[in-house]
């Protein structure tokens, strides 16, 4: 187990945050797993809060059949992936022969956020997810934006 201690100084109405490992009379946080301290200022003196897991949906999970409309390369059919990875949101695309990871990647509830790369192109992603069903878009800046439907597989 790892104690870190914590100090909080103000300057000028600035806050500047001290952690040390050593001991010290301050407010102490303590974990046995790596976590984030969350500063919250209540006049001089400071508690921190672990942050939450990411909550996602399992209805969002598994394999979805996708087909992005209009593009410049017509209609594009493609797979998403989704899983959840101890409490975190991964996800990749496969269309037209290639396989990209999407960054960014966020729920909440039934609705994704995210981005992938496709020659170079950043093309930003968002789809809402209904039962069995997905719908969303593609934009890819210049390029357009591309309507996205799609089924769960699995």
């Amino acid at each position: 187990m790892k104690t870190i201690y914590f100090k909080l100084f103000y300057f000028g109405g600035f806050g500047l945050l001290l952690a040390s490992c050593t001991p010290k009379s301050s407010a102490v946080l303590s974990n046995t797993t790596p976590a984030t301290a969350v500063p919250e200022k209540t006049s001089s003196t400071m508690t921190t809060t672990q942050p939450t897991a990411n909550s996602i949906s399992n209805a969002i999970l598994g394999e979805w059949d996708y087909t992005a409309f209009g593009t410049p390369l017509g209609d594009v059919p493609g797979k998403l992936n989704l899983k959840n990875e101890n409490g975190i949101l991964i996800g990749t695309l496969t269309g037209n022969g290639t396989t990209s990871p999407l960054s960014d990647l966020k729920s909440d509830q039934n609705k994704i956020t995210g981005h992938f790369y496709y020659s170079d192109i950043k093309i930003a992603i968002t789809a809402t997810f209904e039962g069995q069903n997905l719908l969303g878009e593609m934009s890819a800046g210049s390029e357009g934006s591309f309507k996205l439907t799609g089924k769960k597989v699995k």
